[in-house]
C-alpha cells in the first residue's frame, strides 16, 4: 500500500505541479521507497514501544529515504548532468531528514488510537 500511495501521489503531483520530465521517475523511486519502508519499518510500526522494534522502524525508513536520495541523483544527471545532481542532493537529505521522525510520529499516535491497519 505504501508503494503504491508514494508512488502514484507523487508522481500525480508531479503531473499537476507541471513536471512531465518526473512522472514516471517519481512513480518508480517513491514507490520503490514506499515498498522499503513497508517491508521494513511498516509491519512492525504499530509496536513501536520496544526499543529493538523502534530501531528497526527507523533503519527501514532511513534505508527507504536513502535509496529516494540516489534515485533523485541518478535521474537529476541523467536529465540535468553533474552539478545540478549534486545541488539537489541536500534538499532530497532534508526531505527524508524531515519525513522519517515524522513518519514514526504518526505512527505513534495513530498506534495510540486503538486504529488497526489491516492488509
Amino acid at each position: 500500500m505504501a508503494a503504491i500511495a508514494g508512488g502514484l501521489g507523487s508522481a500525480m503531483a508531479d503531473m499537476l505541479l507541471g513536471f512531465p520530465q518526473w512522472i514516471v521517475p517519481s512513480l518508480l523511486i517513491k514507490g520503490f521507497e514506499g515498498l522499503l519502508a513497508g517491508i521494513i519499518a511498516g509491519k512492525i510500526a504499530h509496536r513501536l514501544k520496544k526499543k529493538l522494534v523502534l530501531t528497526r522502524a527507523i533503519l527501514g525508513l532511513v534505508i527507504a529515504g536513502l535509496w529516494m536520495v540516489l534515485g533523485y541523483y541518478i535521474t537529476a544527471r541523467m536529465l540535468y548532468g553533474e552539478p545540478a545532481a549534486l545541488a539537489n542532493v541536500p534538499s532530497d537529505i532534508f526531505q527524508a531528514g524531515i519525513n522519517i521522525p515524522l513518519g514514526i510520529l504518526l505512527a505513534w499516535v495513530i498506534s495510540k488510537t486503538g486504529i488497526r491497519v489491516s492488509r
